[in-house]
């Protein structure tokens, strides 16, 4: 494969054993580096372990979850909830000490105390106390992703967690900032957040106006809030609701929630993270990661003024101009987009799940009786985990590439979600190609879906039979390969369905990584979350694909200033 020249010095720092932060705008390829480098691992022998914070990137990448492989709880982590397994060096932790390089994609997602767990238990488990001593126990470390797209999560539970962890001034720094953030609402939005921490079904102008000029009371309604029993379904489910309705809302608790992380964690990102030593340094500074910007964008590269109008968003400059011969700032000329005309068949992205929930299950509404049901199936360690969270009701088919229950029809529009080659060196299509189902045909007992693709970039209109594919789930062990010991992925399980998913809409969230020749942005009431309006924006090729639901307005491009003043002293290192 041609590389770039910065995706070739990021390959050769790699080799050479260095700590590397892989980073770049949205479709520079870096998911090309990492291909590069695991193939080049493999013809050197090299015990490398490829990690992702979820499980759908994990099978994405042909790896295993940060959690799963260190052995570290699905929670708030700390010293105290990371079990010690070092006694009687079990086959996991001889897994871990023969490992010489990790690698962990999506860095932006791995919350702070997370990336101080994984350099804990990694020195914990080196062999060596010089090693111990060492950050990541002496391994090689390889970070990527972009921390201006999507940020780690922090959910409810981790809200109570934290606050169980904090003393009560920094609780009622807490609950200071969250009211604060309620109170800068309009009344309106502030009326749909007040009914279940007040007990009442729906407020009056006058209750609105009581609350504003009583925080006291205020304050003390939003602690009994969260401190009521069985709060943290009620609060998610609450919270999830007003994504939409009024997406500052959710946004305030989240921020609110970062002074918390940042007393305890340092942060709530990964390059914030402090280590668990008695000097608490900065544990990214520790590591002395090598920082490498891939700058080309191999996505919009036949768009030149949209990928600057995307970078113009990246960067926060909204109302200056963006790009030689451009009078306007990006948000003005973005609004040449406002219901734009698209094909009809091009996919929605939404900031929330409830969005796509409803577009994807009307349209399954009308065509309902003629559609078929596919259910994926499970092996191994995925169905375990799967019977597991069935047991507890946990569900969610967001751990997985595609629905447990795939829901077709003649005419549905779907998204392929691999690459398949054709034979002669080409490509029949590739993950995020689109296309519409034409019917089923069985072969040998087996259903085949037949689709007519889209025009694409990998070529014209053309019909291709899908079958059923394999995601394979692994585990890191210790095979003895030549005489010698070796870290390598060996299968635990597998997820088996369509690679398809019903293409009328998708979170921004569930889009990372696609790239699409036309999409509809539907930003409704906004964006609730920082990353979110850059990420939609730079899933499109081109401008002439792109149509929004509004014009963009400031508050929608959230963007961390701890990620702004990261980059801003991180770069240029090239």
């Amino acid at each position: 494969m041609n590389l770039d020249p910065d995706q070739q010095r990021a390959l050769d720092l790699m080799k050479s054993g260095a700590n590397v932060f892989l980073t770049g705008k949205a479709g520079t390829g870096k998911s090309a580096v990492l291909g590069e480098f695991r193939d080049w691992c493999r013809e050197n022998q090299t015990s490398c372990v490829f990690l992702a914070p979820t499980g759908a990137a994990a099978l994405n990448i042909g790896g295993a979850t940060i959690h799963s492989f260190l052995q570290l709880a699905p929670s708030l982590q700390t010293p105290e909830t990371i079990r010690d397994f070092r006694s009687g060096r079990t086959n996991r932790a001889r897994v871990v000490g023969f490992t010489k390089a990790v690698v962990i994609d999506e860095i932006s997602m791995v919350r702070s105390d997370l990336f101080a767990a994984i350099d804990y238990r990694l020195r914990q488990l080196a062999y060596g106390s010089s090693n111990r001593e060492k950050p990541f126990g002496g391994k090689q470390i390889i970070v990527v992703g972009d921390f201006f797209q999507l940020p780690p999560v922090v959910s409810t539970a981790d809200v109570i967690a934290l606050l169980n962890l904090s003393n009560e001034e920094q609780k009622q720094e807490f609950f200071r900032r969250w009211m604060q953030s309620l109170l800068d609402l309009s009344d309106n939005d502030l009326a749909l957040f007040l009914p279940p921490v007040l007990g009442i079904s729906e407020p009056t102008q006058i209750q609105v106006e009581a609350i504003r000029a009583n925080p006291d009371l205020f304050l003390r309604k939003l602690r009994e809030f969260i401190y009521v029993p069985d709060v943290q379904d009620r609060v998610d489910a609450f919270l999830e609701k007003l994504r939409y309705e009024a997406p500052d809302v959710n946004y305030g608790f989240f921020v609110a929630a970062e002074c918390l992380l940042d007393v305890k964690f340092g942060g709530v990102f990964s390059f914030q993270a402090r280590q668990w030593t008695q000097d608490a340094g900065n544990l990214w500074n520790k590591a002395g990661f090598q920082s490498v910007m891939l700058g080309i964008s191999h996505r919009q590269e036949d768009d030149r003024t949209f990928g600057a109008a995307c970078d113009a968003i990246r960067e926060g400059n909204l109302a200056e101009p963006f790009a030689e011969g451009q009078e306007n700032g990006a948000l003005d000329w973005l609004e040449q987009r406002v219901r734009a005309v698209i094909p009809n068949s091009s996919m929605r992205l939404c900031p929330t799940n409830a969005q796509v929930q409803d577009i994807n299950e009307e349209e399954y509404r009308i065509h309902a009786d003629d559609a078929r049901v596919f259910r994926a199936t499970m092996t191994g360690k995925v169905l375990e985990k799967y019977a597991r969270n069935v047991a507890e009701g946990k569900v969610s088919d967001s751990s997985f590439p595609t629905d447990i229950e795939l829901k077709l029809w003649p005419g549905a529009r779907v998204m392929l979600l691999k690459n398949e080659r054709d034979g002669n060196g080409g490509y029949l299509y590739v993950n995020g190609s689109l296309g519409t189902v034409r019917g089923f045909t069985v072969h040998e007992g087996t259903v085949k879906i037949r689709i007519c693709l889209d025009p694409d970039k990998v070529g014209g209109m053309r019909i291709v039979e899908v079958d059923i594919h394999r995601w394979p789930s692994y585990e890191y062990q210790l095979v003895r390969v030549d005489g010698l010991e070796q870290v390598v992925a060996v299968e635990n399980g597998s997820f088996q369905q369509y690679p398809l998913k019903l293409a009328y809409a998708v979170t921004i969230h569930k889009s990372q990584g696609l790239s699409l020749d036309a999409a509809s942005i539907e930003l409704g009431r906004g964006c609730f979350a920082p990353g979110q309006l850059y990420t939609a924006l730079t899933r499109v090729r081109t401008f002439s694909g792109l149509s929004i639901d509004r014009r963009i307005e400031e508050r929608d491009n959230k963007r961390d200033a701890a990620v702004v003043a990261f980059y801003q002293g991180l770069l240029p290192t090239n």
